[in-house]
């Protein structure tokens, strides 16, 4: 629900205000609360809020959406052209209470789900993620069209309300209450909190991901997966308004549209990718996106056209949903059980903090240059990388490969030192 709210549909919002292109993309550093929300993982994974006791996750959520509710409730009666920095301060507190509910979701997510399931499980994760960007998403381009912006905000607030007692009736994770006892149990152990909480939260998560030994591949397909998308993440709502679409057109279209697309490309990933590679899945996945990136720069050249319009949404929606869930399958498999939401956030945080700082680099980027020059440069990065990670890849695999390991087995079974393996 927060990420369209403080990101595209705002960036729609902000544009019709008379906020310039640079400004735009200022704004989408107010979600770096949300990008660090590794943070908040420490409270989450080993306290409980009170009078939820008996249910921790389900308590952590409810805080959550209750605090989003109220930051939307406040940005209804914000007007930003006359009082910009009392709508950056709910976006921001925004950020902060997203990143908590993204947390405690997470964990619901890893106490619910079998290891052989991540594949089909992620599937359905991009699939609840998708309803809750189509309603702030193409919901709230309605809403604002029909109405205007400060009601579209607070039927957010509704929306998040009936989620709270949705929550309510759903059963807490069956392994939720004899994770976080064995949690708070270690975390005990140590002679003081601060001590605690460098070993738990900060050293171990680390020191069990290090020692992978394809640690530095794995950040390098976060640092560059979907690298060209996110140069676009705030530009795609003026550029479409720039052709002349209306929020209608946007909201059935880019959003509703959009989220068929995505649908079908997550379940299509998630079955077809269950049970391979994840490393090797997640490379292929984000050329094919990266791939999909030229549509824009046709359209750029096109102009106002709506068979431009949804050929564009349909393949970068399909082509996204596959990326995201492959994406997700592959954090879900490197972290280590014992950290899984730390590790996670951890890595999910370097993702979105790339992401928010491209957004903010992508607007200034399409102040300087056109809408065509804009999408080709834009391409040809998001081809770049894509194709830098499909190089590693294959040296990595090289090193790895049957032919490789049956020389290791042949040099350990002839007596050889490990020293001579390491040189």
């Amino acid at each position: 629900m927060p990420i369209p709210l403080s990101g595209s549909v705002l960036s729609i919002w902000l544009s019709e205000a008379g906020f310039e292109k640079e400004l735009i993309g200022l704004f989408a550093l107010l979600t770096l609360p949300f990008t660090v929300k590794c943070l908040w993982s420490m409270p989450i994974n080993y306290f409980t809020v009170p009078f939820f006791r008996a249910s921790p996750r389900k308590g952590w959520l409810l805080f959550a959406l209750v605090g989003m509710m109220g930051c939307f409730i406040g940005m209804s009666y914000v007007d930003p052209s006359n009082n910009p920095w009392a709508l950056a301060s709910c976006l921001f507190l925004l950020s902060c209470f997203g990143g908590c509910l993204y947390i405690a979701g997470l964990s619901y997510e890893l106490e619910s789900i079998d290891e052989n399931e991540y594949s089909i499980g992620s599937a359905f994760v991009v699939t609840g993620y998708r309803i809750g960007l189509l309603c702030a998403g193409a919901g709230a381009l309605y809403l604002s069209y029909v109405w205007d912006w400060s009601w579209m905000f607070r039927a957010a607030a509704l929306l998040l309300g009936m989620g709270c007692i949705f929550i309510l009736w759903q059963p807490e994770p069956y392994k939720s209450k004899e994770t976080l006892y064995s949690k708070k149990k270690k975390f005990a152990a140590y002679p003081s909190f601060a001590y605690g909480f460098w070993h738990e939260i900060i050293l171990q998560p680390c020191k069990c991901f290090l020692q992978r030994g394809d640690w530095k591949l794995i950040l390098l397909i976060i640092v560059t997966f979907k690298l060209g998308d996110h140069l676009t993440k705030s530009m795609s709502g003026p550029f479409y308004l720039s052709l002349g679409f209306n929020k209608a057109d946007l909201a059935l279209a880019a959003k509703m549209w959009g989220f068929a697309a995505t649908i079908l490309g997550a379940m299509t990933a998630g079955y077809y990718f269950k049970g391979r590679d994840p490393l090797r899945s997640s490379a292929i996945t984000g050329f094919i996106h990266a791939c999909t990136l030229g549509c824009y720069y046709v359209l750029s050249l096109i102009g106002k056209s709506f068979y431009g319009l949804y050929l564009t949404v349909a393949i970068e929606n399909f082509t996204g949903g596959m990326a995201m869930t492959v994406f997700i399958y592959l954090l879900w498999k490197v972290c280590d059980k014992r950290y899984a939401p730390l590790q996670y956030a951890i890595l999910w945080s370097f993702f979105s903090f790339k992401s928010d700082i491209l957004a903010c680099l992508g607007g200034l980027l399409a102040a300087t240059l056109t809408w065509s020059s804009f999408f080709l440069l834009v391409f040809s990065i998001g081809l770049v990388s894509a194709a830098a990670v499909w190089h590693k890849l294959k040296e990595k695999r090289h090193f790895f490969s049957p032919q490789y390991r049956l020389n290791l087995e042949t040099a350990i079974g002839r007596g050889c030192q490990t020293q001579d393996f390491g040189s």
